[in-house]
Parts: structure tokens; sequence; C-alpha cells
């Protein structure tokens, strides 16, 4: 339920919610196994369009690093199918 909802945050362009969401689902290891992939590569691109629009060098390079930090836990996820 909450995988479908998170796909409609976007197109509504709640960014910071769907995040949230994206993280919520990431933090649990019993359902949906199998998109986890999908989550980490929505989440950076997500994070990486609120980077593009922040207007602050310092909250911009905080959500960069944010970014690039989910990226080298979804490389180290065992889920994902790259471990």
């Amino acid at each position: 339920m909450v995988h479908k909802a998170s796909q409609v945050l976007g197109p509504l362009k709640e960014y910071e919610l769907e995040v949230e969401t994206l993280d919520t689902l990431l933090e649990q290891r019993f359902w949906c196994r199998g998109k986890r992939a999908k989550w980490y590569t929505r989440r950076a691109v997500v994070l990486q369009h609120l980077a593009a629009a922040e207007k602050h060098p310092e909250k911009k390079r905080d959500i960069q690093w944010r970014s690039l930090e989910g990226i080298k836990t979804a490389l180290l996820d065992d889920d994902t199918g790259i471990g």
C-alpha cells in the first residue's frame, strides 16, 4: 500500500514526502524486497531534483551528499541484485 502511495507523490510534486516514504520502505526488509533497487533509484533521482532546486549552497551540498550515501548503500544492499 505504501509503495503505491509513493508512486503518486512524484506527479503531485511532493518530493520531500516521497523521499520520506521511500526511506520508510527501504528501512523495512520484509515486503517487496525485489523492488528495493527501483526505490533506491527513485530516491536518488528525487534527491538530485531537490538539490537542483535548492538555492543555498550548503543545503544543496547536504542533499547531494545524502544522495551519494544512498547510492553507496544501494550498492552494498544484497537485495538489489548487485551485491
